[in-house]
């Protein structure tokens, strides 16, 4: 289930945090301070655009998921619904997960390593302590909340302590944006939602394939229509980024 979940966190998370590292380094050396804030907010933005319909998918078609790629062999029902509501918690994660790759470097990028360090130290302790403590009741589903937790925990005193550290983040703009992010989600959770009953969970490998790429693809075009009618911006970096593929490729 972590393998999974880890995929989106690398993809995006970790790859437009490790993208936008040495322009914050350099902004913050050279003292572009308009310009720090602009590419923080900006990468903010563009990994909670992409990641936040990725935990939706996975979070609804976490069962899915699991029967189509794991559910073979000694790997039977229960295991599988084991998995999938272990996969379906740490699936919530996803969004703060990839976003403290991005806290964390804007901190390193200033020369800041003690802060990120002793708050990952307090988040893995929170995440030690409700270990002990959730897998009394929920049994190996809460060694993923416990996870899900801390990763929260570790975000939000991050942001805190940006928001106290780093001046000249609009941070109104990004809570909007982000608002505006959140309803596009759940609505295409809803539209994913309606699609699945048209697809039977116990079916072929082939039929249970097609189900899943007939939903994201759905999922996946609600997102992007309610982008454009949202004016996120993030559409036409998208779009940019679109165009010049096809053109390399022609």
């Amino acid at each position: 289930a972590r393998n999974f979940q880890s995929l989106p966190v690398s993809l995006i998370g970790i790859s437009l945090a490790t993208a936008v590292f040495p322009f914050l380094a350099s902004d913050f050396s050279l003292k572009k301070n308009q310009e720090f804030s602009k590419n923080f907010e900006t990468t903010f933005r563009r990994i909670l655009f992409f990641v936040m319909p990725a935990a939706a998918f996975m979070a609804l078609l976490s069962k899915r998921i699991i029967s189509l790629f794991l559910g073979t062999g000694k790997f039977d029902e229960q295991a599988i619904l084991l998995t999938a509501g272990v996969l379906m918690i740490f699936s919530l994660a996803i969004p703060f997960e990839s976003l403290n790759h991005l806290l964390n470097r804007t901190f390193y990028a200033r020369k800041n390593t003690h802060l990120p360090v002793a708050i990952s130290l307090g988040a893995m302790a929170i995440n030690i302590s409700a270990c002990y403590f959730l897998i009394k009741f929920m049994a190996v589903r809460g060694l993923s909340l416990a996870f899900l937790l801390a990763v929260i925990f570790q975000s939000l005193l991050l942001l805190l302590f940006t928001k106290i550290k780093v001046k000249g983040i609009n941070f109104k703009r990004i809570t909007i944006d982000a608002a505006k992010i959140l309803t596009m989600t759940i609505v295409m959770g809803l539209a994913m939602s309606l699609v699945l009953k048209f697809f039977p969970t116990h079916d072929r490998i082939t039929s249970q394939l097609i189900g899943l790429l007939a939903v994201g693809l759905i999922g996946g075009f609600s997102y992007l229509i309610l982008a454009y009618l949202m004016k996120v911006n993030e559409l036409d970096f998208l779009i940019t980024k679109a165009r010049r593929w096809l053109a390399n490729r022609d």
